[in-house]
């Protein structure tokens, strides 16, 4: 897997230790620079404090891209692509090389170059069914829907605690990371969707007596609840109508 900074085109991620000697050489420059402004302004301590969390988030991101390059040119990611591959529920085709775009935790955008493997056309047998095609090496990362595992994690945790996607995106910027609010809708929505497949499954596979058992809850007492905050509690009483200018619709 090729991985680039800046465009399909741009430069090649730097290994680990230049990643490490490039952060040291910035770190001190800009180090004297923070401390001089809070010398000189007491008052923008909490401006110095955010661009130095800015700055050590950038140089996670740059290591993380440094790492990943790193492993997954060896032999070891090889063998782990054939086994995603044969583990694929559909036929699929010879790997192509492709590029797309993928967003660390900290807001970091690489251009990756990695095998795309489409679907293999549907033999008359088969039954009927939607098929997708798969990037091994990034299904092995669990890296999806144009971001890293962590960056999914982050955003699906606060979508799920926020009252809105507009409030959720409002959060990950006061985090540092800033998407727009269809890529946040994008990705808690369709990360839900997985989980409730991977539920489906293990639901069946329960059924089936191959799920094994767990000790998490033993022992324990278990309270359940259910949010009704969305549910549905009234309906039109009469079919839908032209009624009079004032009159209120009438519910059951």
């Amino acid at each position: 897997m090729e991985i680039r900074l800046e465009s399909k085109t741009g430069p090649t991620v730097a290994t680990p230790a230049e990643s490490i000697t490039h952060f040291a050489e910035q770190t001190a420059v800009l180090q004297a620079r923070w401390t001089d402004r809070l010398c000189a302004h007491p008052d923008s301590f909490a401006t110095v404090e955010q661009e130095i969390r800015q700055h050590f988030g950038e140089g996670a991101d740059k290591m993380t891209a440094s790492v990943l390059g790193k492993a997954t040119a060896g032999d070891a990611m090889g063998e782990t692509v054939d086994r995603v591959r044969q583990e694929a529920t559909h036929r699929l085709r010879t790997p192509q090389p492709r590029s797309l775009q993928i967003r660390l935790l900290c807001g970091l955008v690489l251009w990756v170059t990695t095998a795309y493997c489409a679907p293999a056309r549907r033999r008359q047998d088969e039954p009927k069914q939607q098929r997708s095609g798969l990037y091994p090496e990034l299904a092995a990362l669990g890296i999806g829907l144009g971001g890293s595992p962590a960056l999914q994690y982050t955003v699906a945790r606060i979508v799920a605690l926020s009252p809105s996607i507009a409030m959720a995106q409002k959060e990950l910027a006061r985090q540092g990371i800033k998407l727009h609010k269809k890529v946040v809708r994008r990705i808690a929505e369709q990360l839900g969707a997985q989980l409730l497949e991977l539920r489906r499954r293990e639901l069946f596979e329960w059924r089936a007596g191959l799920l094994p058992e767990g000790d998490a809850l033993a022992g324990r007492r278990v309270a359940v609840q259910i949010d009704g905050g969305r549910v549905r509690l009234r309906e039109n009483k009469a079919k839908r109508r032209s009624r009079k200018k004032g009159r209120r619709r009438k519910f059951k």
